[in-house]
């Protein structure tokens, strides 16, 4: 969090020892919901819902509590964290509230935030993640992104496309 360009945007006061923070966007019943249900998932997928925003506290390096998921740590520069920054604070609903529905985590209490916008079958979490990583400037297209495989995939090529690679010996 030390690197968040706005040190005093209003979120960061809700999570006092977190190190990182990890965002989500998404359908707000479904997402919220320890065990959605097939009528969540159907409602999520065929109409405009409205979406939250998922806040997850870290403590330590997001990779070392995600042993069993896939993450990928992208550089950018200075100017595409602000962009990126932004278009967070964006999605948030303004003046920024919580839904009162949250969940513990080991590095604290993730919560949600009412955000702007409407999930449905051509505007999912995915895409959402995948505009992010435009900003970040990733070579990618939204449209056509709509699992997290794709957005995976789409993440390491990025990455891989600006890690500096060996000199030749």
């Amino acid at each position: 969090m030390a690197d968040w360009p706005n040190r005093d945007w209003s979120v960061l006061a809700s999570f006092p020892q977190a190190r990182y923070l990890e965002f989500g966007w998404g359908d707000a019943d479904f997402y919220q919901t320890p065990e959605p249900t097939s009528g969540m998932t159907i409602a999520a997928i065929f109409w405009p819902t409205p979406t939250v925003m998922e806040v997850v506290p870290w403590r330590q390096g997001i990779a070392s509590g995600l042993e069993d998921s896939e993450t990928v740590a992208l550089h950018v520069t200075d100017a595409e964290l602000q962009a990126i920054a932004k278009s967070i604070d964006d999605a948030f609903v303004q003046p920024i509230s919580a839904t009162g529905i949250g969940y513990e985590t080991a590095s604290g209490r993730a919560l949600f935030y009412h955000a702007n916008g409407k999930f449905h079958l051509f505007r999912m979490c995915n895409r959402w993640t995948i505009e992010r990583l435009l900003l970040a400037g990733c070579s990618v297209h939204p449209s056509l992104v709509m699992t997290a495989t794709q957005s995976i995939t789409a993440a390491k090529r990025c990455e891989s496309a600006v890690t500096p690679q060996p000199a030749p010996q």
